[in-house]
Parts: structure tokens; C-alpha cells; sequence
């Protein structure tokens, strides 16, 4: 992670490796060749088997209040739900016919969900 908790890189490393969150960073500390302290702890996370709400990707960020990471707000309207993520201020339409399928998509101008007319909007 960057200085503002954005994960920039991913490695993932085996139970066989380091078996606690000190030994992840000690083992990732070796393999990079880092042997200064200006690598923060809080720079590593263990995800497993905890993934902390979600496992990280390039572009989340560390909260550290959530012990979560989180994605990037996909709209601007979009609120934080309690799993991580985010959620539309409004659900999203739910209509079941299998002879006349819908598809949606979020317009951000209305904050409304639009009926594309067919899967490919």
C-alpha cells in the first residue's frame, strides 16, 4: 500500500512460508530485499483466512477503522454498505421473465437505473 492506503501491488505468500501476519512481513521484507524501517507495518495485511470483508485488489483502500478493504466508489451517488462495498440509493430493479428478459445499467445523471433494451447496453 502507498502512503494514503491504496493497494498497489498484490503477493500472496503460503502458510508454508510465514504462518502469522509478522512472518508474511519479515518473508516479503527478504524477497524484495528490503531491509530498512521505513516500510510500515500497517503497509502489510494478512487476508487469510480472514479476507477482511473482501480480498484486496490494485486500487482499494486500507480502512483501518472497517479492518476492511474497499473498493473504489464505482458513482459518485453510490453509498457504503456493511460488507465493504458499495450500494445504488436505489435497488436495483428485479423483474423475472424469462420470455422478455430486462437489462440495467446505473445512469449516474438520473441516479436511476435504465432499461437497456437488451444484455449489451
Amino acid at each position: 500500500m502507498d502512503e494514503n492506503n491504496i493497494v498497489t501491488r498484490i503477493h500472496l505468500v503460503s502458510d508454508a512460508d510465514a504462518s502469522t501476519e509478522e512472518a508474511g512481513i519479515a518473508f516479503l521484507k527478504k524477497i524484495h530485499n528490503i531491509n530498512h524501517t521505513v516500510v510500515m507495518k500497517e503497509a502489510w495485511k494478512d487476508v487469510s483466512p480472514n479476507p477482511r470483508k473482501k480480498y484486496p485488489g490494485p486500487g482499494d483502500t486500507w480502512d483501518e477503522i472497517q479492518n476492511a478493504f474497499i473498493a473504489p466508489k464505482p458513482f459518485p451517488s453510490w453509498l457504503s454498505d456493511d460488507e465493504g462495498g458499495w450500494k445504488p440509493p436505489v435497488s436495483h430493479p428485479y423483474d423475472i421473465d424469462i420470455e422478455d428478459p430486462k437489462y440495467y445499467r446505473w445512469d449516474e445523471s438520473t441516479t436511476a437505473w435504465v432499461d437497456t433494451g437488451n444484455l449489451y447496453p
